[in-house]
């Protein structure tokens, strides 16, 4: 004969259990009937596809395992860490600074021989490679020097894909032209040529480009 009691008892359910069993998703029906997103479509696509490779890569992970304990903090680090690249790339680039920004000029890029006769004191570079008895220098710095008066009394148009041959050309009808050729000659011996030049050669050089910087200079007096 079976003992009504003990199979009442056996039925009796602790009240926690059952709100235990509640609050599990996985239990929870309603939710199930529920219409999907396309959103909740993609991320259990995209959940799928992440426990492939971690499966591919791990093989079966134990729940209590200190990989599991990583590859769920795992994609969470790489959002992080693309939302960080993100904003960086945002600051890097400051769109909104550019649009507001004044437009800037655009630079001018020079060569070593334009930078030296278009900004510098070719005067006293000149002196200080003759205080340093760098004559070959000093024959460089003259010729520039010829070179920016004569651009500047527009007697030449410099421009530094010209060769020292077309201002020669160009000043080919003036009076001091043979000097100007001269002193063309000497100095691609000495700069192109590469020869050192001694203090005695210098001082003969030195005469003949301060006699052609005089013949320019009374032309335009």
């Amino acid at each position: 004969m079976v003992d009504k009691n003990s199979i009442d008892k056996s039925l009796e359910i602790k009240e926690s259990v059952i709100q235990e069993i509640k609050s599990k998703s996985e239990f929870d029906y309603q939710k199930q009937f529920q219409q999907e997103s396309w959103w909740d479509d993609f991320t259990e696509w995209l959940n799928g596809k992440w426990k492939d490779l971690l499966q591919a890569i791990f093989g079966d992970i134990e729940p209590d395992s200190f990989v599991y304990f990583v590859t769920q903090i795992l994609p969470y680090l790489i959002l992080g860490l693309v939302i960080i690249f993100i904003i960086w790339l945002f600051i890097k680039l400051n769109p909104g600074q550019n649009v507001l920004a004044e437009p800037k000029r655009d630079k001018v890029y020079f060569s070593n021989e334009e930078e030296l006769i278009k900004t510098k004191d070719l005067n006293k570079l000149k002196a200080d490679a003759m205080a340093n008895n760098n004559f070959r220098l000093a024959v460089r710095y003259w010729y520039l020097l010829i070179l920016k008066d004569l651009d500047d009394l527009e007697l030449i148009a410099y421009e530094f894909e010209k060769t020292n041959s077309d201002y020669a050309q160009e000043l080919q009808n003036l009076s001091f032209a043979n000097s100007f050729k001269q002193t063309t000659n000497y100095y691609n011996f000495a700069w192109y040529g590469g020869f050192d030049v001694n203090e005695l050669q210098f001082q003969k050089i030195d005469r003949l480009f301060i006699q052609l910087q005089q013949q320019i200079n009374k032309k335009h007096e």
